[in-house]
């Protein structure tokens, strides 16, 4: 850089918005910015020092640039999708990010309103930054891995359409329509874990609880040979029917039973 007669800084993104919130432009405080420099701060080429400037009023440029995306990611272990975008994007409240304006796709319906994932219900748990944080319902994160290149999914890489709207920078400025942006995945590795199992000893039925949902399509994959009932003492174990197994309610699964029991008798 040579001598000029102006001196220009480049604000980082936290900085550009810090001063923004103290400004007379949308998105700041209606007062605006004044240039304060302490003696010394800047000096001329004779090597003579600036004395004490305060109060300096500083010309504003609103901030019209509209924010867009730059990356979007899914954990489909936790359900959890991290968004960046090109600026920091307002979340104070969480409710200016319109969920459902950001949905999940299979690549071949991109755009197409009546087929997705949409976000809405989920649980944003970040504040204004460059990016998003979002933990997913357990039902959306099983819609999204069957949409996946993942395993579990249908071999095509998800995509996020990001509809007109669905944020807003600080300043107010919309996001624009971006269909069929690249997912980075990453695959659901963690096994189901076992968190309730209650037996009705009146029907028989006995109902285990996982911390997630248990692939029951077709009912076969659970292989209830590997599944048994004993007690403590480990003296005698009771083995599970195939029959049993089943997502139905305590009633439906009983009336199921009963039909096989009785089938079973009349062969």
């Amino acid at each position: 850089m040579s001598e000029g007669y102006n001196v220009t800084f480049v604000l980082n993104e936290y900085k550009r918005v810090g001063a923004l919130r103290i400004s007379d432009t949308p998105g700041g405080d209606l007062s605006p910015v004044i240039l304060e420099i302490d003696e010394g701060g800047i000096v001329d080429v004779a090597t003579n020092k600036i004395d004490d400037l305060t109060s300096f009023p500083v010309f504003e440029t609103p901030d019209t640039t509209v924010p867009r995306i730059t990356h979007a990611a899914v954990k489909l272990t936790d359900g959890t999708v991290h968004l960046t975008f090109s600026e920091i994007i307002d979340q104070t409240p969480s409710s200016d990010v319109n969920l459902d304006r950001l949905v999940f796709r299979d690549i071949t319906a991109s755009g197409n309103p009546g087929v997705g994932v949409p976000l809405s219900g989920a649980t944003i748990y970040s504040s204004d930054e460059v990016y998003i944080n979002i933990s997913m319902t357990e039902a959306q994160r099983v819609a999204v891995i069957a949409i996946s290149g993942t395993s579990g999914g249908n071999g095509s890489a998800v995509i996020l359409d990001v509809a007109a709207g669905a944020v807003k920078d600080i300043a107010g400025q919309l996001i624009e329509t971006t269909n069929a942006f690249a997912v980075e995945e990453h695959a659901d590795v963690k096994p189901p874990n076992i968190t309730g199992a209650s037996l009705h000893y009146g029907r028989g039925v006995l109902t285990v609880t996982s911390d997630e949902y248990v692939d029951l399509t077709p009912i076969s994959l659970v292989n209830t040979s590997l599944l048994r009932l004993s007690n403590i003492s480990g003296d005698y174990t009771v083995a599970l029917p195939y029959a049993g197994a089943s997502t139905d309610s305590i009633e439906e699964l009983y009336e199921k039973v009963a039909r096989v029991l009785e089938e079973i008798k009349n062969e």
